[in-house]
């Protein structure tokens, strides 16, 4: 198995207890890069889930060394581990390249989440199925997109469905979240959700500072709340907090579903997170940023 980052790792998660609980007659043995949730589960994680966290064009070219590097050591102990079958979730680039290697020495390899192919590079559809036996997407429009080539694409649902409750997002919750997190009662809480890469801190955090100023002049008591998934995303959070701004932000490490329970309102950044704002009912505008580079290579696209 491999999970590429925060996402991946709770997706992965999922997918192993789902296994474990369909089959409590095998004994299970998983190997490959997985975050704590999957470690938890008993993955042995051949590499830091963060050391993969990566996006745009730029990173991964300037990284190219090490993921080729990562490729063939990884390449190399699935076969002298003789795996049995190789799952992929989500970080499609590296997982499509494993999955197609694997493959061809006769492993049946899955992979996890379709690209969103009905959106855009339809065509890639038949690079997928050179590379992966069965696909397993989670909305159920995605497999007739895979009809005309030979790969068994297979709706199987967002797991976030089931994980999130149709009464957490409810007053009671808020309350209690709003208390655990040490945000005042009578606020506006408004939770700035930029991301859990460090990239993406960089890119989107201060064009949402600027609009947080903006919201605190049009509501005084309103207080921003900033998820960080680990201690040392925290503390490049905290480097771009200017005392200046006049702005009541609340920092903690943890993932953004706290954060989204605590608040009456999001602005959070373009993807999984936005998905679990709409179950729990909490309005949100959606944002993304992305290098001058990207921007300029995907405008193209």
């Amino acid at each position: 198995m491999l999970a590429g980052e925060s996402s991946g790792d709770a997706l992965g998660a999922g997918l192993m207890n789902g296994l474990k609980s369909c089959y409590p007659e095998i004994k299970f043995s998983f190997v490959g890069v997985g975050g704590p949730k999957m470690l938890d589960l008993g993955l042995e994680s051949l590499e830091k889930i963060e050391n993969l966290s990566v996006n745009g064009f730029r990173e991964p070219i300037l990284r190219f060394p090490y993921f080729l590097s990562l490729f063939s050591r990884l390449i190399t102990e699935f076969k002298n581990r003789r795996i049995d079958a190789f799952i992929g979730i989500d970080f499609n680039v590296m997982n499509f390249l494993i999955e197609r290697r694997l493959k061809m020495n006769q492993i049946p390899t899955a992979h996890y989440v379709s690209p969103s192919v009905y959106a855009w590079r339809s065509g890639r559809v038949n690079k997928i199925a050179k590379s992966t036996d069965l696909l397993l997407c989670l909305f159920p429009f995605e497999p007739r997109y895979y009809l005309q080539v030979d790969v068994d694409a297979r709706f199987v649902g967002h797991p976030l469905a089931d994980e999130i409750s149709s009464d957490e997002g409810s007053d009671s919750n808020r309350m209690k979240m709003k208390a655990n997190l040490g945000l005042p009662k009578d606020s506006v809480i408004v939770a700035l959700l930029p991301g859990s890469r460090q990239s993406e801190i960089s890119l989107l955090l201060e064009s949402f500072l600027l609009a947080a100023q903006k919201i605190k002049k049009s509501y005084s008591k309103a207080v921003f709340v900033v998820p960080c998934v680990t201690a040392k995303l925290q503390e490049q959070v905290l480097l771009k907090i200017d005392d200046e701004l006049e702005l009541e932000i609340i920092t903690y490490v943890g993932d953004a579903r706290n954060a989204l329970i605590a608040c009456d309102v999001a602005l959070a950044k373009a993807g999984t997170v936005t998905l679990e704002a709409a179950l729990m009912r909490r309005p949100m505008v959606v944002a993304y940023k992305i290098g001058e580079l990207t921007y300029q290579i995907l405008r193209f696209l």
